[in-house]
């Protein structure tokens, strides 16, 4: 899943009859934790995922989603690393690109140094 996504999995949510839902996949494992990316990569999520014309229920379980981005105010590098190696080794195993398949991600990504 792609922190970058939230969004538009909030509007399909919408479109299902689901009693509820819950977005408790983005701080763990360590290494793919939101809280792990640098800071301009946490502000580009944040003006994304809190600029838009959702229902007020569904932006603030977004918002909650994502409350703990700030929860490091720099970022933790060791857990970065790791995020990068376990990327690199998933993509060989499943034959896939990160920067291809996640192209926006990954241009915050370089574009903040990492």
């Amino acid at each position: 899943m792609n922190v970058l996504n939230l969004v538009g999995i909030g509007q399909w949510i919408l479109t299902k009859n689901f009693d509820s839902w819950f977005f408790n996949m983005l701080h763990e494992p360590r290494h793919m934790s939101i809280t792990a990316l640098p800071k301009a990569v946490k502000e580009n999520i944040k003006h994304k995922i809190f600029n838009n014309n959702l229902p007020p229920r569904m932006y603030n379980e977004l918002k909650n989603a994502v409350n703990r981005i700030d929860q490091y105010d720099v970022m933790d590098m060791r857990a970065f690393k790791n995020f990068r190696r376990e990327i690199d080794r998933t993509d060989l195993y499943r034959n896939q690109n990160f920067a291809k398949t996640f192209p926006e991600l990954n241009r915050m990504l370089v574009d903040a140094g990492v």
